[in-house]
């Protein structure tokens, strides 16, 4: 691999700054992200024009689901996890999460040369971890733009609340987090990705709070 110590040069990116970028990127490619779950797969491969390759072992020899190759022409994804339903809605955050690298990241992926799995890991261990965590931050935090819409959120939180009509928590605010962990599950599968991102993406709308 090349560039054993990069020198990697971070984009400043604030969340109101990433919010812009996606409703760009989203203004680009006709993008209606209120049109859900989004299919990540023609997102990569008819917009971007980037290859889906899924490879045995991504997982086990990355610690990741997926990794976009640093010539930003293909996406590596984990085939066990590519193939099982139960990891469907997980895998669509993760592939999001690397439109969010290439979107964000150009630059940073110019400065490297990774052409596997086994180079990617290398490339990881040269990069202090205060910078790989702001990279995978900004990532996160496009991915969790992307799939969740902010209005639709807001929307659903709404309904999910209505059902706790009758109940001991109808009239609590905040709501305890194990209720809106409950609620996120739901909410998690109309968006089509897992509750976390939804817990997130509600503390980040300030939509709710935890106590």
């Amino acid at each position: 691999m090349k560039n054993n110590n990069p020198k990697i040069s971070l984009p400043v990116l604030s969340k109101a700054d990433i919010e812009k970028k996606v409703q760009e990127f989203c203004k680009h490619y006709s993008i209606d992200r209120t049109v859900v779950p989004l299919d990540v797969e023609v997102i990569v491969e008819a917009d971007l024009k980037l290859r889906l390759e899924p490879e045995k072992g991504v997982a086990r020899a990355s610690g990741a689901d997926a990794l976009l190759l640093s010539n930003r022409e293909a996406i590596i994804v984990d085939y066990d996890r590519f193939m099982k339903e139960s990891f469907q809605n997980r895998l669509r955050f993760t592939i999001a999460h690397e439109i969010g690298h290439f979107v964000l990241h150009e630059d940073v992926y110019r400065a490297v040369s990774f052409s596997s799995v086994e180079e990617w890991a290398e490339f990881f261990d040269t990069i202090p971890r205060d910078k790989y965590g702001w990279l995978e931050w900004q990532a996160d935090e496009f991915a969790g733009r992307l799939l969740i819409e902010s209005g639709l959120l807001k929307q659903k939180f709404e309904e999910a609340k209505k059902k706790l009509a009758g109940t001991a928590y109808e009239k609590l605010d905040p709501l305890p987090e194990p209720v809106v962990e409950f609620m996120s599950e739901e909410i998690g599968r109309f968006f089509g990705v897992s509750y976390q991102p939804v817990i997130i993406r509600l503390q980040r709308e300030n939509i709710w709070q935890p106590n």
